[in-house]
């Protein structure tokens, strides 16, 4: 577990870091980056089989699949990706492309939305957006591949409106290839251009709450499992309810959800006037990944909020460093906040890797 600290502790120093020299100087800023995440490609390609709720899976499958066998519901993206590493006979090879190009998929995303690198570290880092790959690797390809679809498609947002939408559904299907979920994407066609009332946002607090509490839309999602043959034959014999928490444990729980729904409220309050594509992007995926925890009792749910996990990384972004428009920065937050900020996903962290979420407790090597 101490691995997880040091890590987080690299990126919080980045992140106190982000507007000093060691950010300014090019040479500095590139090798530092360069530094943690060589780090964290290192820990992540090496770790044992047995780190990380799903990996074992993945190491069955590296071990024991046959392509173009009878019923075979494996993607053909991550079978293709598997092959390699079979021939190879080399499992971390399916770490190693996974790290590569989703390293290459958050550069292209940082760029285009103009992040400051340091600030995005740390909050890849305690959001524990990172340590999801070492579970739905499928999953996070699919992402990873969308990111760089996502970060073309702000580009050409405003100089070619037909041309954008042919090329995200072309980078949907071709994420596809390695999740059949990753159709649920087509809705980030419409965040950039979803303009509303910030007193929706505590309605719909109110609403996620009710939800969240009731599990009344996890029969929903079960329904739902009923058009993808994988999840049929996945968790046929399996309860898609996931009871991570009754009662006051539950409330705690969903007190970080509540905290980020007042978050967005204060920053979409004083975003008002900036007509920018690329923040209604931010916002409205923040937004629809709150919205998500209505059923997060639900693992499907869970699986489909997945992808929007990036936008709270981009969201606490803008709260840190404000946003750029028009060769301007608007500034959402004072000092007071952001340092609250940074408790907050301190504890955050701690709180996951304590409760081992996701499996990834302890960890050891190959």
């Amino acid at each position: 577990m101490i691995i997880y600290y040091i890590i987080f502790t690299i990126s919080l120093l980045l992140l106190l870091f982000r507007n000093t020299f060691f950010y300014t100087n090019r040479f500095i800023r590139i090798s530092l980056i360069s530094l943690i995440y060589s780090f964290m490609l290192v820990i992540s390609i090496f770790r044992s089989p047995s780190v990380g709720t799903d990996y074992p899976m993945y190491y069955s499958i590296y071990l024991n699949y046959i392509a173009d066998k009878q019923n075979d519901y494996l993607e053909k993206g991550y079978a293709f990706i598997n092959s390699i590493s079979q021939e190879n006979n080399n499992f971390i090879l399916i770490s190693f492309f996974l790290c590569v190009i989703s390293f290459i998929g958050f550069y292209f995303l940082n760029r285009t939305l103009n992040i400051n690198s340091f600030t995005f570290t740390f909050l890849y880092v305690s959001t524990f957006l990172f340590f999801y790959m070492f579970n739905i690797i499928r999953q996070f390809y699919a992402l990873s591949i969308l990111l760089i679809g996502i970060s073309i498609y702000l580009k050409l947002y405003n100089n070619h409106r037909i041309l954008k939408y042919i090329f995200f559904v072309l980078i949907i299907f071709l994420a596809k290839l390695f999740h059949n979920s990753s159709l649920f994407c087509l809705i980030f066609l419409m965040f950039p251009i979803i303009k509303f009332k910030s007193k929706y946002i505590l309605y719909l607090l109110v609403v996620t709450s009710f939800f969240y509490f009731t599990g009344l839309l996890d029969g929903f999602m079960n329904y739902l499992t009923s058009f993808s043959p994988e999840y049929i034959l996945k968790y046929s014999n399996a309860d898609l309810t996931m009871a991570y928490a009754t009662g006051f444990k539950a409330i705690i729980k969903f007190v970080p959800v509540i905290i980020q729904f007042l978050c967005l409220y204060s920053v979409y309050n004083k975003s008002r006037n900036i007509q920018s594509h690329k923040l209604n992007f931010i916002l409205s995926g923040e937004l629809f990944y709150l919205l998500l925890y209505s059923g997060s009792n639900n693992i499907l749910f869970a699986r489909l909020q997945f992808y929007l996990c990036i936008f709270p990384v981009l969201f606490s972004c803008i709260c840190f460093d404000g946003f750029c428009y028009k060769n301007a920065n608007y500034s959402f937050c004072t000092i007071y906040f952001k340092r609250f900020l940074i408790i907050f996903w301190t504890l955050y962290f701690v709180y996951r890797i304590v409760g081992n979420s996701a499996g990834v407790v302890p960890y050891s090597f190959i």
